[in-house]
């Protein structure tokens, strides 16, 4: 599976978490509707083995966001996410079929900047997870 495709599947499973109004497996222009999630890759290796397969570790960043408004309501409205998505990525380890496995989850909580440094500039609280996933599959390998 492709990281398009992994990314797609965990949007899929957020979207299914109560209060989320939308997951996002791209980058959108702007945010409008909230809570949502925004997903993209942060990092990675891809490590190749003579037996015709690769496995592919991927950190992919997932934002939860609120609408900033009235900080102690955001706040509020945030917190409840670090278990919710906890919960839901635990009972779907492999992202339905498109990894090996979720290996790791952190997260970061507090307020998330959107186009920084642009006239379109947004504050919104929210949490950042990145999730660490395996990934194994077959690829022709040349010698």
């Amino acid at each position: 599976m492709s990281i398009e495709n992994i990314i797609t599947q965990l949007a899929v499973l957020e979207a299914e978490i109560t209060g989320v109004v939308v997951a996002h497996d791209e980058t959108p222009e702007a945010l409008g509707e909230f809570p949502c999630f925004v997903n993209y890759p942060l990092v990675g290796e891809l490590h190749f083995d003579a037996a015709e397969f690769a496995i592919s570790d991927h950190t992919i960043r997932c934002e939860l966001r609120v609408a900033r408004g009235h900080l102690p309501e955001a706040e509020n409205l945030a917190r409840p996410f670090i278990t919710l998505f906890r919960d839901k990525m635990a009972a779907n380890l492999t992202l339905n079929g498109s990894v090996t496995s979720i290996m790791t989850i952190r997260y970061e909580y507090g307020v998330l900047t959107w186009a920084a440094g642009t006239p379109k500039e947004e504050k919104h609280f929210g949490i950042r997870f990145e999730v660490d996933v395996e990934h194994k599959e077959s690829v022709a390998v040349g010698l």
